[in-house]
């Protein structure tokens, strides 16, 4: 896990903050969604493959793979659960306003032989609880004014990480990206007509494949996050599965830009597996002070 932690630290230096792609629409209060699947890392070693090209980042990698010395294959499984455990009215840019609890839980491990269920170790399972405005949900990338909703504001909140205690949310936007979903907020989201149907075992009705790629690049590194997701009306806030793929390239500082290489690839796949309407918070209430995040 630590080498995980390690290549999410990469990331989040690397690119800018860009909002999650995981709520587009509200559910009733209570409703819960879960998402399972795979997560693959590959970091590639150019000290002992010159030619290291985004052919090889782009290529399949299978968990545990040892034919190629200069690609090394990590693989975890993953869980994703949403729900929307509360509503009420709070204080946000000085007026009282709808509000809603979300809470999102996510693990990350290994299923051990003879085990069900993922073992997340010490530090592989993290929980944040958001108090969010109801009317900053909007269901598109733009709002009714065309400005880009490339956050989600946050009254106050709180998230607990590993086996570490419950802790006040930083900030004043909700970030999941790229600690609790590798979804980013894509600026332009385009059907995509290769994407097929969903084929979940889940049945969350109708849903449409769309893409987005976000592309970061400074004077010696640069990142492509390409995803590609399922958007459904019937499906608890608004996504039913995804796809996305990070490919980190580097280069000297003062070389030109066709001498970018690969350095690293991860890969993350996630689909709904189950659902209801039971919601209970992991986190519990916060506590009766807990202040509200400064500016709002």
């Amino acid at each position: 896990m630590a080498r995980l932690s390690a290549f999410l630290l990469l990331l989040a230096v690397a690119a800018p903050v860009h909002a999650q792609g995981l709520v587009w629409s509200l559910p009733p209060d209570g409703t819960w969604i879960r998402y399972a699947g795979d997560y693959q890392q590959v970091l590639f070693d150019s000290t002992k493959n010159a030619s290291l090209s985004l052919t090889d980042a782009k290529a399949s990698y299978n968990c545990g793979d040892t034919a190629r010395d200069w690609a090394k294959v990590t693989c975890w499984k993953r869980e994703l659960t949403v729900r929307s455990v509360g509503s009420q009215t709070a204080s946000y840019k000085g007026e009282d306003v709808p509000c809603r609890w979300l809470e999102f839980e996510l693990v990350t491990g290994n299923v051990p032989q003879g085990q069900v269920g993922i073992d997340p170790g010490p530090v592989g399972k993290r929980v944040v609880k958001a108090l969010v405005p109801e009317s900053a949900v909007v269901g598109a990338t733009t709002d009714a004014r065309g400005i880009p909703v490339s956050f989600l504001p946050v009254v106050k909140g709180m998230e607990k990480v590993g086996d570490g205690q419950v802790t006040p949310l930083v900030g004043n936007v909700l970030q999941l990206y790229p600690t609790y979903s590798l979804l980013a907020y894509y600026r332009d989201v385009q059907p995509d007509p290769t994407a097929g149907p969903a084929g979940l075992a889940l049945d969350v009705g109708t849903t449409t494949g769309v893409t987005g790629e976000i592309v970061t690049e400074s004077r010696s590194d640069r990142s492509t996050n390409t995803g590609v997701f399922w958007r459904g009306d019937n499906v608890p806030f608004g996504v039913a599965k995804w796809q996305v793929t990070i490919i980190r390239e580097k280069k000297e500082a003062t070389a030109p830009r066709s001498t970018f290489r690969p350095r690293a690839r991860i890969q993350v796949t996630m689909e709904a597996v189950e659902t209801g309407t039971d919601a209970k918070s992991v986190l519990g209430d916060p506590p009766a002070a807990a202040p509200a995040v400064p500016g709002f």
